[in-house]
């Protein structure tokens, strides 16, 4: 098979994608990539190399996340339309929406089979009070509605709430969508030599849907009391996401020594093995890949009670779940894990046994497999 992925941007490729597709290129597949770009130079120079190392042929658009200018959406869907057909692949593999929408269409107009990954349905589907965002939702509706009249594609999401939230409202057959357990990860023994030190880790994106608002508000209280400690975010802040916090807002925050802010890194595997506890306040995810990450380390977490973090956490067992934007029961929860080095490490040997069972890459890839060639097979 020709593969061509289609994604946001590079970075969101290599993070989420790509054990896959190397996977398919070690099994003779031809492998493609296309994407929109990032506004993070540090994770697109990352991006850029891995790719080079792996040898993927990568192009980009002039396209981003956030960027909803309707000329310029129609100049990129004619020149993503131009690309698949010169191109010619045998499938797609789209992840994102802006992706899924471009793609989507152009796999519609030529009758290209596709593969359509929700990571979730992110801002512009959990945003209710912005009347832009609202309007923007009913556009996106109507052209996923054009998009899913492809009789060849296969839809993946992460959780039940998001495969009943498009069997509702798109009336889509169950048969044409799968859940998957987020990306995957790779399972190591844990590291116990590293020594841990007091830090509460925010894996992710300096996003407000992310919940960095609650962690900074957590940390003001919880730093009086706890000194010792220290709250680390962990993420890229140059984002072009409307959620996106004020760089001058987080210096002040840094300066008052309530967080510390380190933009994206590559080695954020060297922060999970250094950490205690990790807390990732989110008000919706498809399932986030960075509470994968931390049970596979075997750490204690604290999020929220939304669709996609069901399957990672489960309270008292490996961790606690609080409402979306609950700070006082964060702060709470929080501060249990804190005071007892008794529950921590008990939630950290149940974290690292959720890794195991529900999120082996080994597992995801064999999945990922059997849909490009149901897909591929389809009439």
């Amino acid at each position: 098979m020709k593969i061509l992925y289609l994604i946001n941007h590079r970075p969101f490729f290599v993070s989420h994608r790509l054990p896959i597709a190397l996977n398919m290129k070690r099994n003779g597949h031809e492998v493609h990539l296309l994407t929109g770009k990032s506004n993070d130079k540090i994770m697109e120079k990352y991006a850029a190399k891995q790719l080079k190392k792996n040898e993927i042929k990568s192009n980009v658009l002039d396209f981003n996340s956030a960027n909803i200018n309707l000329f310029k959406s129609i100049k990129t869907l004619f020149y993503t339309y131009k690309f698949i057909k010169k191109l010619n692949p045998d499938l797609i593999h789209s992840a994102s929406m802006k992706a899924i929408i471009l793609s989507g269409l152009c796999c519609f107009l030529i009758k290209k089979s596709i593969v359509i990954a929700f990571s979730g349905f992110g801002y512009i589907f959990t945003e209710t009070s912005n009347i832009k965002t609202q309007s923007l939702k009913i556009i996106i509706k109507f052209l996923l509605r054009i998009i899913f009249l492809n009789r060849k594609k296969h839809i993946i999401v992460q959780n039940k709430f998001d495969f009943n939230y498009l069997i509702k409202n798109f009336n889509l057959n169950k048969k044409d969508i799968s859940i998957l357990n987020g990306s995957g990860v790779k399972i190591k023994n844990i590291k116990k030599s590293v020594k841990k030190k007091n830090i509460v880790l925010f894996p992710s994106r300096i996003l407000i849907h992310k919940g960095i608002i609650e962690f900074i508000e957590a940390a003001k209280y919880l730093k009086k009391k706890y000194n010792n400690w220290k709250f680390l975010a962990v993420g890229s802040y140059v984002s072009d996401n409307p959620t996106n916090l004020n760089l001058k807002y987080l210096k002040k925050i840094e300066k008052k020594n309530i967080v510390s802010f380190l933009n994206y890194t590559p080695n954020i595997d060297h922060f999970f093995y250094k950490s205690k506890i990790v807390c990732l306040p989110t008000y919706r995810e498809g399932t986030p890949k960075a509470l994968i990450d931390a049970c596979a380390k075997g750490l204690p977490i604290v999020t929220t009670k939304i669709p996609g973090c069901h399957l990672v956490v489960k309270s008292g067992y490996n961790g606690y779940k609080v409402p979306v934007k609950n700070i006082n029961l964060l702060i709470k929860k929080l501060e249990i894990l804190i005071k007892s080095k008794t529950i921590r490490e008990k939630f950290s040997k149940n974290s690292f046994s959720i890794a195991k069972q529900y999120f082996d890459i080994k597992s995801i890839i064999n999945k990922h497999l059997k849909i490009y060639q149901k897909v591929y097979n389809a009439k």
